[in-house]
């Protein structure tokens, strides 16, 4: 079993025959994803961190980062690269594990990120354009919501649900900040393009 591309819901899934796992819209498994260049004009440029959240899926990183774009929400799997090339979720963040994982037979693409010693972070947040693009390409379990598929999204203190015109309702649990001082997600939501969706309470 592979994880693919959605490029309906743009959530990178194990597909259910051919239906998306998360959206239940028919993948074409033959069709090539989108140009990098494609990709990041579609996720924007990144504003904010707003939190690191939990967003329980069997099989796929449940830990991630969560951004704000000029265009969306980008869900950003918080992983962990071996000295192997593997990638695994933080020791801390850990869950019982599948043996067949693909978290841990994972690769990456590109040979010269191999490392000697393991990273708090498998893959920098590129701000924008090509390199947006390509690291979401190569993010397994990443995901990204336009903010025109957002029809609303209620923020309740630590659960958050976001509700698409595309997918199912999304139920987030956010984590304590881990930054202090760092800006609030509140005033993300306050922007003019989403005070008529977010519900902030």
């Amino acid at each position: 079993m592979r994880v693919v591309l959605c490029h309906h819901c743009w959530t990178w899934v194990f597909p259910q025959g051919t239906q998306c796992g998360e959206c239940k819209s028919v993948i074409a498994l033959d069709e090539p994803d989108p140009a990098a260049d494609e990709l990041g004009r579609l996720l924007g440029t990144v504003s904010a961190r707003l939190a690191n959240v939990v967003w329980e899926r069997p099989k796929l990183p449940s830990h991630a980062e969560l951004w704000g774009t000029t265009t969306g929400l980008l869900y950003w799997p918080l992983l962990i690269q071996q000295p192997n090339g593997s990638i695994v979720p933080p020791a801390n963040m850990s869950r019982p594990a599948s043996p067949w994982s693909l978290f841990s037979l994972w690769r990456p693409t590109n040979p010269a990120r191999s490392v000697d010693t393991p990273l708090e972070s498998w893959t920098p947040l590129p701000q924008t354009g090509t390199a947006l693009g390509q690291s979401f390409l190569d993010a397994p379990g990443a995901a990204f919501f336009p903010r025109e598929n957002v029809v609303k999204i209620a923020c309740r203190s630590r659960s958050w649900t976001l509700h698409r015109t595309i997918g199912r309702a999304l139920r987030l649990t956010v984590q304590p900040q881990v930054t202090p001082g760092a800006p609030s997600w509140k005033d993300f939501f306050q922007q003019d393009a989403w005070r008529s969706i977010a519900v902030v309470s």
